[in-house]
């Protein structure tokens, strides 16, 4: 059996695996944030994305999600993980309102609000 071939398979899966790594794999939920005139960066890898869209419909990590599975999500999560809450512009406060209620309730407190930097 031929061992040359072998380096050479191993070298397209090393070339395969790191372009499958560097795709983003978080989904759209259509957000416009509103805008902000100073800001504070959060680090978004390392904690939870809730998206309220215009309508009032709830993305939890970029999948379409309803209250009892947001707040089954920051249930488990670890007291000091961000929580990010993405909201449209046009979005009622009261439904970011709501999930800031769930968070609240739960006692988780490390949340972060997005917005789009002034220019």
């Amino acid at each position: 059996m031929p061992v040359s071939a072998t380096s050479d398979v191993a070298f397209l899966l090393l070339i395969f695996m790191m372009v499958v790594s560097l795709t983003d794999r978080r989904t759209a939920a259509g957000i416009d944030p509103p805008e902000a005139r100073t800001a504070v960066p959060a680090a978004a890898d390392r904690g939870l994305e809730i998206a309220v869209d215009s309508g009032g419909a709830l993305f939890l990590a970029g999948l379409p999600a309803d209250a009892a599975a947001v707040r089954d999500a920051i249930a488990d999560l670890h007291p000091d993980t961000r929580l990010h809450i993405l909201a449209d512009r046009n979005t009622p406060f009261a439904d970011v309102s709501a999930v800031l209620d769930i968070a609240q309730s739960l006692g988780h407190r490390t949340v972060s609000l997005a917005a789009r930097i002034a220019e």
